[in-house]
């Protein structure tokens, strides 16, 4: 399981769509607790099936994806896709605020997405636009008497400017546009004391309290854009902050950011979780080690051993466990799906990390004609290309 035959920028990009075509490949199954069922419905080829209420008749499980069409995404995928744009429209550096405010834009009511809404994402947003009013109320008191109109201008422009800057190059950006429209000291000056206030108590982490492996999500971007750069893993604690401020939550997101890493530099899969395993907290080894020596006949003894509901510490002892066994791509898709349960939640960590050690079309690698069932394939595509920007 070498990642060493491919190139850097192939492993890179290897990681992002091997999750992308991972989650997608998933949706059909998501959340059907029980492995035989799966079986019996997708046979040896359980990907890419169109998700269908009936098949969770009588068993365990929840239909989360109504109306989803094959190719499509969970909405674990649709978190790493927001993490992908904010880096792609921000020339790919890492820029908090700017994440936050794509994710807010993405998955709250009015915005792109049209599906499952997650506890984390749920309790995120409601955090972000309550700590939001009550910040831009106060910043409104700094500047008395100011009129409505040049108040409107302080306050969308310091949200809007400001995923870009902060400080004194914000309130030039603000300025900028307020002295097209006014031209009194006065009212420039209530401007900019608004837009100081705001900026100097604004924060990106008003993420919930939330132990589930949405996460995860947003990692593979991130550690294929700054694979072997030693903020990594502070940017990818950020990243987790964001939607998911819970400690047991970032100490698996850094394992599996760690083991991302090591692949994308060139580590064998079996490696690279040893290497990633010995450097994390001892709860997190605690649960991951079991999983590095577990071998399989079927992938229902996956989940019946380290569980397969969405927390974290089941979640990717189950995936370490699988890529640990998965001889290609396919086999650990498979096997991953057939496993059951948050099989969607397992994909991404799964997916990146077959992707980045095999590669795309080879004989071992993320198959060209899974790829092609993705949506907005060419979107994708041009992310990647901008997001990895060195």
């Amino acid at each position: 399981m070498s990642a060493t035959t491919q190139t850097l920028e192939n492993r890179k990009q290897g990681a992002i769509l091997g999750a992308l075509v991972a989650d997608a490949a998933t949706l059909g199954f998501h959340w059907l607790y029980d492995p035989e069922r799966v079986a019996k419905v997708g046979g040896a080829t359980p990907e890419f099936f169109a998700p269908d209420e009936d098949h969770y008749e009588g068993v365990a499980g929840y239909f989360a994806h109504p109306g989803k069409q094959v190719g499509e995404q969970t909405h674990y995928g649709e978190q790493m896709i927001v993490a992908l744009r904010s880096l792609a429209e921000s020339g790919g550096e890492w820029k908090p605020f700017h994440y936050l405010s794509v994710f807010c834009e993405h998955f709250d009511r009015g915005g792109r997405f049209n599906g499952y809404i997650d506890a984390a994402t749920s309790g995120t947003l409601s955090n972000f636009n309550k700590a939001n009013e009550s910040l831009l109320s106060d910043a409104e008191k700094t500047a008395p008497g100011i009129e409505d109109y040049p108040l409107m201008i302080a306050k969308k422009y310091s949200q809007t400017k400001g995923l870009q800057a902060s400080g004194d190059e914000l309130v030039e950006l603000v300025l900028k546009t307020a002295r097209i429209l006014f031209t009194d000291s006065k009212t420039l000056d209530q401007i900019e004391k608004v837009v100081r206030f705001y900026d100097e108590r604004r924060t990106f982490l008003h993420g919930a309290d939330d132990n589930q492996i949405p996460a995860f999500s947003k990692v593979p971007p991130i550690v294929a854009r700054y694979a072997g750069d030693p903020d990594l893993l502070t940017k990818v604690e950020e990243a987790v902050r964001i939607t998911n401020n819970n400690d047991e939550a970032v100490a698996f997101c850094l394992y599996g950011a760690r083991a991302l890493e090591r692949v994308i530099l060139g580590d064998s899969i079996s490696d690279a979780l040893k290497t990633a395993v010995a450097a994390s907290s001892d709860s997190v080894q605690s649960k991951i080690l079991p999983s590095l020596d577990f071998n399989y006949d079927t992938p229902s003894q996956v989940s019946e051993k380290f569980g397969m509901v969405c927390y974290v510490h089941e979640t990717l002892p189950a995936a370490s466990a699988i890529l640990n066994n998965a001889p290609d791509y396919v086999t650990g898709v498979r096997d991953n799906i057939l496993a059951a349960g948050d099989n969607a939640g397992r994909s991404l960590f799964v997916g990146a990390l077959l992707g980045a050690a095999h590669g795309l079309g080879s004989k071992n690698g993320i198959p060209l004609s899974w790829l092609s069932k993705l949506k907005h394939l060419d979107e994708r595509l041009v992310a990647i290309e901008r997001a990895l920007v060195a």
